[in-house]
């Protein structure tokens, strides 16, 4: 008798497969498009100057310039720490900050698309990933303003004074005109906060509230940080099952929620990277986890 052959492996299956899987929906799409942009120009596939935006190519009929620009990390030491850099603020963006709603975050990433779209155009700037990372940066900083932080394991600061030390660094290491285009990152992470929390939380209108057809468009996920779970409508999807936001805000943080507390650089085409190491606090629970800094203990 012929004995049955156990059932094949699935794809998913796979640790890394699983991993990647883990990952919540808006960064993981966030990593997964600067990989698709950044690894073929380190294989000779693609000439970088085809990813970057140049607008009089643009506007003949190049239009996927203003996306790749976005996306474009460069390569090198600087890809690699600018995908670190953008992958640990992303997560402890969508995990905690936005861990409500999926809409919202990807609202940020698309606001902030066209505003440094807009910005870097006037300076002749045709990269927009390392102004992006720093808009995430910001962005997440302005959560805990009084969080202890180190730059280098070296230099302790509170991490609202984080961005301006990256911007120094960025001006020491790769000269005026990259950190011209690097705080633009910074001057977008400020007009949301005003737009969305601000000027609403002062009596004003929110002039970026996410539009209910683009909630349509993504649904009204939400992500269990740390757990790789994400609902929506309070229907048990494939990544897990939904709760209510109350107990969102009520649930312990484990230390594996958010990507813990590294920060090696801030990758950017043209620009070289710096590091910084950002310590856990209590209070708001925004972020949570420890980790060295680049050549700590």
């Amino acid at each position: 008798m012929t004995q049955a052959r156990p059932p094949a492996a699935s794809w998913r299956d796979n640790l890394y497969v699983q991993y990647y899987l883990q990952q919540p929906p808006v960064t993981r799409t966030f990593l997964t498009g600067i990989a698709a942009v950044s690894l073929p120009p380190l294989f000779y596939l693609i000439k970088p100057v085809m990813l970057v935006n140049f607008w009089d190519f643009t506007v003949r009929g190049e239009i996927w310039r203003p996306l790749t620009a976005l996306l474009y990390g460069g390569g090198g030491m600087e890809l690699l720490f600018g995908v670190f850099f953008a992958y640990q603020y992303s997560m402890q963006l969508e995990t905690l900050k936005f861990g409500d709603s999926t809409a919202d975050y990807a609202y940020y990433f698309l606001f902030s698309w066209i505003d440094l779209m807009f910005m870097n155009y006037f300076i002749g700037n045709p990269v927009y990933f390392s102004a992006l990372t720093l808009s995430l940066c910001t962005t997440a900083v302005l959560e805990t303003p009084d969080q202890r932080t180190t730059l280098f394991g070296m230099i302790p600061l509170e991490s609202r004074y984080l961005p301006y030390a990256l911007l120094v660094l960025t001006f020491v290491t790769a000269g005026p005109q990259q950190t011209l285009a690097q705080a633009t990152g910074f001057a977008n992470a400020h007009v949301w906060r005003y737009l969305r929390e601000t000027l609403p939380s002062s009596g004003g209108l929110n002039y970026l509230a996410t539009p209910d057809w683009f909630k349509r468009l993504l649904g009204e996920g939400t992500y269990l940080s740390g757990a790789g779970t994400f609902a929506q409508g309070g229907v048990q999807r494939a990544y897990g099952q939904a709760f209510k936001p109350q107990q969102q805000a009520t649930a312990p943080i484990r230390p594996s929620q958010g990507v813990g507390s590294n920060v090696t650089g801030l990758g950017s085409a043209g620009a070289r990277s710096s590091g910084a190491n950002t310590q856990t606090t209590t209070g708001r629970a925004r972020f949570a986890g420890t980790g060295h800094t680049l050549g700590g203990e």
